[in-house]
Order: structure tokens, then C-alpha cells, then sequence
């Protein structure tokens, strides 16, 4: 072989070994990514034990509700590489249009340290965040152009470029406008004053360069799921009417029709239509046929999205899950178990269900309908359904199902209803159904704790899922002082709901909250109506006035 033969073979070996490497390292990185977008997509689905485990997933939730839209639909992620070192970024934000790139939020910006997801730059609905980029595009670093606001008399305009280290923006500017009573405008330049011309010349000269970032959604197709059973392939009939499922990996094999039976139901009823599914085993022949009703229809939806297969009584088994409606926010489904002895489904399943207007259980029986659901496995002897029903921004009820043994019917086992009343307030209720019905708390706090997602509405979510799961309500007296506060923040400058004297007992719901506050429950010793126990006030108390 020639000389220069040798060489450029040597050459393009080596350009094949580092093209691999590169790869490699470039799917590593997006790997170590995993957990920030498994934080999100448990935000988005609304998993309460990663929920708000991560600030701008929270804001990209409440973003979504307030354009009434399922936020895996319209937030996506992308991995550009910034400031060009080979190691990609993560930036998530909202889906655009390429011409109105301007609409684009960036919700987060995360780069890479020792390995670690760092995140470099944060945004939402008061601080919106974009991502600039020069023409030369080909060796410019990226940038980012922000526009925010305190009140209605500031405004700030920020942006920066991509440094070597991502860790640190580089030549940071920030211009802010502040009006006075007048409406005069006094704008600055990283605190030094400039005049308006100067600051519009420059605002302008950043705003030019905002661009639009491709971004894959979390959920690209919205009738894809994966619960563990296969799709046994669709038989000839109607493909959009029939799918068919496997009960286990060797098991026998369903053919699901859905179909809509033409009837309406009256207004008053929850859904419009009268939908019938029709199974068939096929090793067997055997055949059901169960109605129900349903907001969505086969001419609609498709099938993937009215019928599938999941174990949601952890037995091993597929059952059938059918669903009922479907909207920007909610997701409710029915469900029948799979019945291994007789190798059929059960009826639909069925309840009274609890009416958090009225606070007592119906007597009407109807079908136990779940909306978002989640499955959580138990060590403490049970495992549960968690149904997560949201409406709007500031209303969810989180109802908590458990099975036990063998039961063919989930067992509620916890409510907790957060609600808007009006003039600014929630209020935040938890009943609990164990031994007994126990009103838990009923309290009614500033809608600022709610969208600022601040410690006391945290810690009270907190608690709530600690009741649920089988936690020890231990008990403490108030001791080292006479009297104490029981104060409505983990605050000594909040509001007092009582005061405890010493040796007065209360419940400990969360302890070491934000720098040594206890979250605790007090019995106050009147009665509630029709609810076993006493009312109580949830508040907070200095761990060290305690036992």
C-alpha cells in the first residue's frame, strides 16, 4: 500500500473511532438527563410523589392548565449543544410555530456538571425566556433573551451568551425600567442609567436574534400506552373499532369491539353516549358484551384511546380499562377485573361514591370512574389506585383507593380536595376512611401558598400522602413554655389560629419543615357534625417548644 494510501486509511479509521466515541458520549449525556425528564412527565401527569419535586416542572404544568391543554401535548425537550464543547444541553419549553418563534417559553435550561444535571437558566410566565442565536450560527454560541416583570410600574430585560462554562452566562446585561408617579421611565444598564433610546436600541438588537428551537412534545402521540400487555395484533374487522390484547404473555388472547349503541343519555347525566364493548376469547369463544357510558366515540378516538389492558389490581393479570372522557386536564376511565376462574371479566366495576359537596358517601351505586390515574405499590400489606381529578387551576381532589387481598373492590381510603372559594382563599380538606370516617383537617389558606407552591401548602400535600400510606401519627406535648402559638405559617411573624397551653397535645403530621418548624394537628375538642373525632386546626409550633 502507498504511502499516502496508509495515511488516509489511518485517517478515516480514525475519523470512524472518534465519530463513535462522539456518539457514545453524546447518548450518554442525554441518558444523564433520565431523571429531569421523569420529573416532568410526573409533574404533567400529576404522580404526587415526584409532583413539584422540581420548580419548572410545576410552572409548566400550571402554564398548560391555564391554556386548558394536556401539557405533554404542548411542552417539549431538546438537546442543542449551546456553547459548542460536544456535550449537549437540555432546554425545555412550550411547542411553536416556526414563524412565531417570539411564543416560544423557555421553562429551563440544564447543562451538565461532573455528570450531574445543573440547571443554568429559568423561566415562566413573568419571566419569559427565549434562545438567541447570530447568523454565523455555525460558530456562535447560543444565547438567551428574557423579558420579565415585578408590577405593573418595573419591567427587566435580560440576555446573555453561552459561555466555555455553562455554568456561567456570559457578557449578562440587564436593562430594567422603573416609572414613577408621574409615568416617567428610568431606565438602567446593569444599574448604571441610560437613556430610553439607548435601552430600546439594545432591546431590539436581542430581539432580532430570537429563534425558533424544534422540540420533541413528552407525549408525541397521545393514544400511545404502555401498561405491560401486548397488542395481539387487530383482526380484519374495522381496525379503529377492534384491538386485540393478551391477558398475560402465555395467556389467552381478547378481541375488544367498541362501539357507540346510538343512544343519548339526558342532559343531567355526566356523560352524553351510550358506548358497548364486546369481547371474545379466542381459545374459547366465549363472549360479553357490557355498556357504558361514555363522553368520547369510536368516530372520535381511536381505539387505543377507548380500550386497553392494564393490571390494575397487581394479580398479574390484564383487566379491562375503558375510557369515558377525555379533555385537556382529565383523563376518567371504568374499569372490569379479569377473572381467573371463570376466564371472563367481571361487571364493571361499581360504588357509592363520596360527594365532597355534601361530605357523605352516596346512595346511588355507580361505576367507580377514575380520572388520571396512578398505581403505587405498598410493602405495608396493600397497594393502591390513586385518581387525581383537576379542574382548573386552583381545584383537584386526589381520591386514594387500596386493595386488600383478595377483595374485588378498592377500598377509598383518603380524599384530599383542594378548592378556590372565592375572595383569594383555598381550602384544603382531608378525610380519611380507615377503622372509621375522619375528617383529618378542613382548612382555608391564601391562594398564593397554592401557585407559589410555598412550604405550608407543600408540607399539607406532604402530610396528606404520609396518612394514606400507613405513617405513625405520633403524638407530643407542648412543654419548656407556658403557652405557645400555634401559628398558621412556619413563621414567628405569622398569624396565631390558637394558644396552646403547656402539656396540650398535638398530633405531629411533618417534622424539620423549613428551619425547624413542626407541622402539627390539634384537636380543639368541639365536635364535628356527623364526623367522628373533633374539629382540629393544622398549623405549625418551634420544634424545641415540644416533648
Amino acid at each position: 500500500m502507498k504511502r499516502d494510501e496508509l495515511l488516509c486509511a489511518l485517517t478515516l479509521l480514525l475519523m470512524v473511532f472518534s465519530f463513535r466515541a462522539t456518539a457514545e458520549g453524546w447518548n450518554d449525556a442525554v441518558a444523564a438527563y433520565s431523571p429531569v425528564l421523569a420529573q416532568y412527565m410526573a409533574a404533567f401527569t400529576r404522580n404526587e410523589g415526584d409532583l413539584m419535586n422540581r420548580e419548572s416542572a410545576e410552572s409548566a404544568y400550571l402554564f398548560a392548565q391555564y391554556a386548558q391543554r394536556d401539557p405533554r401535548e404542548v411542552i417539549g425537550y431538546s438537546f442543542p449543544d449551546l456553547n459548542r464543547d460536544g456535550v449537549p444541553e437540555l432546554v425545555i419549553g412550550t411547542l411553536a410555530d416556526e414563524e412565531d418563534a417570539e411564543d416560544q417559553l423557555i421553562f429551563e435550561i440544564l447543562t451538565l456538571k461532573d455528570d450531574v444535571p445543573v440547571t443554568v437558566m429559568r423561566g415562566w410566565e413573568r419571566f419569559w425566556v427565549q434562545l438567541t442565536r447570530n447568523e454565523n450560527s455555525l460558530t456562535s454560541n447560543y444565547g438567551y433573551y428574557a423579558e420579565g416583570s415585578s408590577g405593573a410600574a418595573n419591567s427587566v430585560y435580560e440576555y446573555g451568551l453561552a459561555g466555555a462554562d455553562m455554568t456561567q452566562w456570559e457578557e449578562v446585561c440587564t436593562l430594567e425600567v422603573n416609572y414613577d408617579e408621574s409615568l416617567r421611565s428610568n431606565w438602567t444598564l446593569n444599574g448604571m442609567s441610560i437613556s430610553e433610546n439607548e435601552a430600546q436600541a439594545r432591546i431590539e438588537s436581542r430581539r432580532k436574534h430570537v429563534f425558533w428551537l424544534p422540540l420533541t412534545p413528552f407525549m408525541e402521540d397521545n393514544s400511545r400506552r404502555d401498561t405491560g400487555f401486548t397488542d395481539a395484533g387487530t383482526p380484519d374487522a374495522a381496525e379503529r373499532f377492534c384491538r386485540s390484547y393478551r391477558i398475560t404473555p402465555a395467556g389467552p388472547t381478547v378481541d375488544l369491539v367498541i362501539a357507540d349503541t346510538g343512544r343519548r343519555n339526558a342532559p343531567e347525566v355526566r356523560h352524553e353516549n351510550v358506548l358497548s364493548v364486546e369481547i371474545t376469547v379466542r381459545e374459547t369463544g366465549q363472549t360479553q358484551r357490557f355498556d357504558y357510558d361514555g363522553t368520547e366515540t369510536p368516530a372520535t378516538d381511536s381505539m387505543s384511546c377507548l380500550a386497553w389492558l392494564q393490571d390494575i389490581n397487581f394479580d398479574g393479570y390484564g383487566d379491562l380499562m375503558l375510557c369515558t372522557a377525555r379533555g385537556a386536564s382529565n383523563e376518567c376511565s371504568v374499569f372490569c377485573l379479569w377473572n381467573t376462574e371463570t376466564g371472563r371479566f367481571d361487571d364493571i366495576k361499581t360504588h357509592c361514591a363520596f360527594d365532597l359537596e355534601t361530605e357523605r358517601f352516596s346512595s346511588e351505586i355507580t361505576p367507580l370512574e377514575l380520572v388520571n390515574f396512578t398505581l403505587q405499590e405498598s410493602s405495608n400489606g396493600g397497594d393502591y389506585v390513586i385518581s387525581n381529578d383537576l379542574d382548573g387551576i386552583a381545584n383537584y381532589s386526589q381520591f386514594v383507593y387500596r386493595w386488600e387481598g383478595n377483595a374485588h373492590v378498592p377500598e377509598l381510603t383518603e380524599v384530599h380536595d383542594v378548592s378556590g372559594v372565592g375572595r383569594s382563599l383555598i381550602r384544603d380538606r382531608v378525610f380519611l376512611f380507615l377503622s372509621q370516617g375522619e375528617k383529618v383537617w378542613d382548612h382555608v389558606y391564601p391562594e398564593e401558598w397554592y401557585y407559589g407552591a410555598t412550604e405550608p401548602y407543600m408540607a399539607f400535600r406532604t402530610a396528606a400522602d404520609s396518612l394514606w400510606q400507613g405513617r405513625s401519627r405520633a403524638t407530643k406535648h407542648v412543654d419548656n413554655v407556658e403557652w405557645v402559638n400555634l401559628r398558621e405559617q412556619d413563621s414567628k411573624q405569622s398569624a396565631s389560629l390558637a394558644r396552646l397551653d403547656r402539656h396540650t397535645s398535638v398530633e405531629i403530621l411533618m417534622e424539620n419543615c423549613a428551619d425547624g418548624w413542626t407541622l402539627v394537628l390539634w384537636d380543639t375538642g368541639e365536635l364535628q357534625e356527623e364526623w367522628f373525632g373533633n374539629r382540629t386546626e393544622i398549623g405549625y409550633i418551634w420544634h424545641s417548644l415540644l416533648d
